[in-house]
C-alpha cells in the first residue's frame, strides 16, 4: 500500500506539469512504475520534475505533427526514437524562398533597384559623372586674374561685342562686319598698312570680340598666310583658319599684332573651338587695337604657333601690315 501511495503522489505531480520530452519520459515512468514488491526509487519522480525546468525551444504548431494513423494530435506529441517504425517522423517544412530569390545552383540572386521619382513617376538613371571641361571652355577675368566658366563670381558673365551681320560671300564683307564704334584706318605702326581703331567711347577691360572668321585650310596653306590662326584640337590634331579671302572673313583680319607685350590691348585666345580677342587694357577713343596672345593658348601649339606668330608679326602684306 505504501508503494501505491507513492505512485499516486508521483502521478499527481506529473498532472500539473507539461510532459517531459523524448525517451526521458519513458525512462522516468519506468522508474516510478516498478513492481510493488520492490523498493521504489524516490529520485525517479524528482528527476522528472527537475527536467521540466529546462527551457524548451518554441514548439511547432499542433498542425505540424501527425500520429502514425493519420489523426491530428490535440496535444504535444512526444518525439519517438528514430528506430521506432510504428510512428512517422514529423518534419516541419520550412518556408520556401521565392523562385526568383535564387539563381541556378541555389545562389542568391542580385536584385536591381530602380529609383523612381515619386512626384513625376519617372525612372531615375544613375547619375553620370559630368565630363571635365576642356581647356578652351574657360574664359579669363582680367580684374580677378582668374579663369572661369560662363560667369565670373565677382564680375558676372563675359560681355561680347558682336559683329555687324553680313552674309558670307559679299564683296568687301570683312570691312562691313565692323561693330559699331570701330573703324578701319591706316595703321599707326610704320609700314603696316591698315589697322582697326576705336572711334567711340573707351572700350573697358573684359570686352570680348569674335570669333575670328575665315576658311579652314590645310597646314601648308596656313603656314604661308599672315591671316591664319591655329586651333588646338588634341595632341595629334590641329585646325587652321585663314582669313585671306575678304568675302569669307570678318574685320578681325585687319587687327595688327602688337610689337611687344607692353603695347598690347587685346589678347588672342582659343574658346570653344574658335579664336577670340579679349580687351586686356582700356582702349581709349582714337587708339588702335593691337593684339598679343595668351600663354594658355600658345602652350599647346609649340613650334607650329611659334612659326605662325613670327610670320604674323612681320610686315608680310602692304595692305594689312601685320607687324
Amino acid at each position: 500500500m505504501e508503494s501505491e501511495d507513492v505512485k499516486r503522489s508521483c502521478f499527481r505531480k506529473m498532472a500539473h506539469n507539461p510532459a517531459p520530452a523524448g525517451s526521458q519520459l519513458c525512462e522516468d515512468m519506468q522508474t516510478c512504475t516498478t513492481s510493488a514488491g520492490e523498493t521504489l526509487n524516490s529520485g525517479g519522480c524528482d528527476t522528472i520534475m527537475d527536467q521540466e525546468k529546462v527551457v524548451k525551444k518554441e514548439e511547432p504548431e499542433d498542425e505540424g505533427y501527425f500520429y502514425g494513423d493519420g489523426e491530428r494530435s490535440e496535444a504535444n506529441v512526444t518525439p519517438v526514437d528514430q528506430s521506432d517504425e510504428e510512428f512517422t517522423k514529423a518534419v516541419k517544412e520550412e518556408e520556401e524562398p521565392e523562385e526568383d530569390d535564387y539563381l541556378c545552383g541555389g545562389t542568391p540572386s542580385v536584385r536591381r533597384v530602380i529609383i523612381v521619382d515619386e512626384d513625376n513617376e519617372v525612372f531615375q538613371k544613375k547619375p553620370i559623372k559630368e565630363e571635365e571641361p576642356e581647356d578652351d571652355d574657360y574664359l579669363y577675368c582680367e580684374n580677378c586674374r582668374s579663369f572661369f566658366i560662363s560667369e565670373c563670381e565677382v564680375h558676372g558673365p563675359a560681355v561680347f561685342i558682336h559683329d555687324t551681320l553680313v552674309p558670307m560671300g559679299v564683296n568687301d564683307r570683312a570691312k562691313q562686319t565692323l561693330p559699331l564704334g570701330l573703324e578701319i584706318l591706316k595703321s599707326s605702326i610704320s609700314d603696316s598698312g591698315l589697322g582697326v581703331f576705336n572711334k567711340g567711347e573707351t572700350i573697358p577691360v573684359g570686352m570680348h570680340f569674335g570669333p575670328y572668321q575665315g576658311d579652314l585650310v590645310d597646314r601648308e596653306e596656313a603656314m604661308n598666310s599672315v591671316y591664319s590662326w591655329v586651333i588646338y584640337k588634341s595632341m595629334q590634331c590641329e585646325e587652321y583658319i585663314d582669313a585671306k579671302r575678304e568675302t569669307h572673313a570678318n574685320w578681325m583680319r585687319y587687327v595688327n599684332c602688337a610689337r611687344n607685350s607692353e603695347e598690347k590691348n587685346l589678347m588672342a585666345f582659343q574658346y570653344q573651338g574658335g579664336i577670340l580677342y579679349r580687351c586686356c587694357q582700356p582702349i581709349k577713343p582714337g587708339q588702335e587695337l593691337l593684339v598679343w596672345y595668351e600663354e594658355e593658348y600658345a602652350k599647346h601649339l609649340g613650334v607650329t604657333f611659334d612659326y605662325l606668330w613670327s610670320k604674323k608679326s612681320t610686315n608680310g602684306n602692304g595692305e594689312v601690315g601685320l607687324y
